[in-house]
């Protein structure tokens, strides 16, 4: 079965959409991210690692991709592994590379374009399906792919009601507030880096530190314990930080673990409760994430807790 790394700058997601579709249903394996992102001039592992796994590197070639930097990363890694490259030409816009692993094929006419690519991945597929796939211009797209789910990154003052609709929103587990709250799906992994063990969550592409500050702190003590490990730059960074409340409650489990919390057994389990960046509306308290009570409260911002540090993968 091919496996097949869909690239494509945010604004085509509707046509990178329908070809993932399609393909998926004549037996691709795809994987493909349909979320603006920003980034400096390194490449997400998430993305690295995908591309490490795909058979063929697909490019979505459009006047848009032409100004992706973010594409240009992908391009480079695919070179580089020495992925076979098809590059699907939607307009006039010159052609980005000229490579021995690369082929092209033309979609002015999105049927002929498919037939195409199709022959050239060596699909045996369904004749009739094909024809009712290639018809079918008004069906509902429903994405059966895991696709990253970016939570909020900067601190924000938040009343209760804001929080439980935030909960609600993104049915996370709360025992006080959303007791039959699915949670979220986390798609964790432990890497080392540089030395040092992080957690890395696949779904929302942040980055954990598996364990966190060994002992509870008042919340001035967590800044700069904080600027401690940014300054010795655990794991090679130094954009370590609070996590913001919707962060750390994508992190809690819908019952009890074999570590006695509502947390993957992955994290260390002695930071029973966490800071968040986040705080009450008059600021004089934060909130605090507690996976021993699968629950959240704001706390004195001189109530000990503890730190577990988050940077953003992606």
């Amino acid at each position: 079965m091919p496996k097949v790394f869909i690239s494509h700058a945010w604004e085509d997601n509707e046509i990178s959409r329908k070809l993932a579709r399609q393909l998926r249903r004549d037996g691709v394996e795809i994987w493909i991210y349909y979320t603006q992102i920003e980034m400096g001039d390194r490449l997400p592992e998430v993305f690295r690692k995908a591309i490490e796994w795909c058979d063929t590197f697909m490019l979505i070639w459009s006047e848009s991709t032409a100004k992706s930097s973010c594409v240009k990363l992908e391009l480079q890694n695919a070179l580089y592994q020495k992925k076979t490259i098809v590059t699907c030409l939607f307009n006039e816009t010159k052609q980005l590379i000229r490579h021995r692993n690369s082929l092209h094929v033309n979609f002015s006419d999105f049927n002929q374009g498919y037939e195409n690519l199709i022959q050239l991945l060596n699909l045996d597929i369904n004749e009739e399906l094909q024809q009712e796939i290639l018809s079918d211009e008004n069906e509902t797209i429903s994405e059966p792919i895991t696709i990253p789910t970016r939570f909020r990154e900067k601190p924000e003052k938040l009343s209760e009601d804001e929080v439980g609709t935030m909960i609600k929103k993104y049915d996370f587990f709360d025992l006080k507030r959303n007791e039959k709250g699915c949670g979220i799906d986390n798609q964790l992994e432990i890497q080392e880096v540089n030395g040092d063990k992080v957690i890395f969550d696949h779904l929302s592409g942040l980055i954990w530190q598996c364990g966190g500050s060994t002992f509870s702190m008042w919340y001035d003590e967590a800044k700069n314990w904080l600027k401690d490990l940014n300054d010795n730059g655990y794991s090679g960074y130094n954009d370590w930080r609070l996590p913001t409340l919707e962060e750390a409650m994508c992190l809690m489990n819908n019952e009890k673990k074999s570590n006695g919390l509502y947390i993957d057994p992955l994290f260390d389990n002695k930071q029973l409760g966490i800071w968040t960046s986040d705080l009450s509306k008059n600021a004089n308290r934060a909130w605090v994430v507690f996976f021993n009570y699968g629950t959240c409260y704001i706390n004195c911002l001189d109530f000990n807790n503890y730190v577990r540090p988050v940077r953003s993968g992606i």
